[in-house]
């Protein structure tokens, strides 16, 4: 019986095999030792590890719920208060990945393995980075010519610089259209999400069920049944949970004013404009209802929440930037604002935060009146 036991353990412990995870391991040159760098998730803004470089060698590990990921390698606290900003980005699984460089390879320059999905994103990350070289050329070029000087060969470089910088805008393009049916291309569209509905139809249909189904197409599937309200345009109502884990949806918010931000924690202008917010919610409080979404995990979220004292609407649902929400108003970065009438239209939208951009549309919009009627 006791040989059985063991014979048992031991088969038990040779199959049992742990859930499958991450592993990164990086060997740049031209970092100093005892450097930390950290692994943060581009989505949600939260760091899943740290290390520090040994002899220019560094390893992350961890696991992905939902794979792939947006990574990004970048330099520790210390560094960036030293204004010593380094950092690549990956586009990985729950995989076993290499990367190899130098630091002057950052961003767009650097070699990895182990990872399909990342080795059609270094694909377009080394395309990309001759163009900013030659790009960057050009403007070396420019800059060579004095501001008094207006000549022909001036004239020429700016001409060139400009010609250049259209290139390459048709070229990320034309590489996303080319590439539709790859997590690359798809990260690529959602910061951008500018595509005519026909144009974004067309290609979605021809995506793997595999992309169909992640989170990236899921996003794009939404864009495509609510494309982004402009002004006059009935809004996309979602639904969202406040800081009591109650479930609330927009449409909830009746005969006011809503004011929608899109926000992000780690987001400078989105924590900037929160005192205005602040002031705006008390004095504007029988006509608009305040909401801030937040696009992080729901943890920071949490946290933001209370750490920021807001005393408005904060709100929350599962997906970050892939969420409901962000796809139904074609969000590309925070803090994105969206002005919403009592009658369920859509009076203004912006991007950006500078002050008394936000006081100035609300009182625009109440001395107008509620012009849009509900359909």
């Amino acid at each position: 019986m006791r040989k059985i036991c063991f014979f048992l353990i031991v088969i038990f412990l040779t199959s049992y095999k742990k859930p499958p995870g991450f592993v990164i391991t990086g060997y740049i040159t031209g970092i100093t030792d005892s450097t930390q760098v950290m692994l943060q998730n581009i989505s949600t803004g939260e760091y899943l590890d740290s290390a520090f470089v040994n002899k220019s060698r560094f390893r992350f590990s961890g696991k992905l719920p939902d794979a792939p990921e947006e990574l990004r390698i970048i330099s520790g606290l210390k560094e960036l208060q030293k204004g010593n900003l380094f950092y690549t980005d990956l586009l990985i699984g729950n995989e076993t990945v290499q990367v190899e460089g130098d630091i002057s390879d950052m961003p767009h320059n650097i070699s990895t393995t182990g990872s399909p999905i990342q080795k059609k994103a270094e694909s377009y990350n080394k395309q990309l980075h001759a163009w900013n070289l030659r790009l960057s050329r050009e403007k070396a070029r420019l800059k060579l010519f004095p501001d008094s000087v207006n000549t022909v060969e001036k004239k020429q470089a700016v001409a060139s610089v400009k010609e250049l910088g259209d290139s390459l805008e048709i070229w990320k393009t034309s590489f996303i259209k080319d590439n539709f049916n790859s997590y690359i291309a798809l990260v690529l569209y959602n910061y951008r999400r500018d595509f005519q509905v026909d144009t974004l139809k067309k290609l979605y249909n021809n995506l793997s069920g595999e992309l169909k189904h992640s989170k990236f197409g899921k996003s794009i599937l939404t864009q495509i049944n609510f494309p982004k309200p402009g002004p006059g345009d009935q809004y996309n109502d979602f639904e969202a949970i406040n800081t009591k884990g109650n479930a609330l949806r927009l449409s909830e918010i009746e005969n006011k004013y809503i004011l929608l931000q899109f926000a992000g924690v780690g987001c400078y202008w989105s924590h900037i404009s929160m005192s205005e917010l602040r002031r705006l919610s008390r004095e504007y409080k029988d006509s608009v209802s305040f909401v801030s979404y937040f696009i992080n995990d729901k943890t920071t979220w949490l946290n933001a929440s209370e750490t920021d004292s807001l005393t408005w609407l904060s709100i929350w649902s599962e997906g970050t930037k892939y969420s409901d929400a962000c796809s139904k108003y074609s969000v590309t970065g925070t803090p994105t604002f969206v002005l919403i009438s009592p009658a369920k239209r859509v009076i203004s939208t912006w991007f950006g935060y500078e002050d008394g951009i936000v006081e100035k549309e609300i009182k625009r919009a109440l001395s107008v009146g509620p012009v849009f009627s509900p359909l």
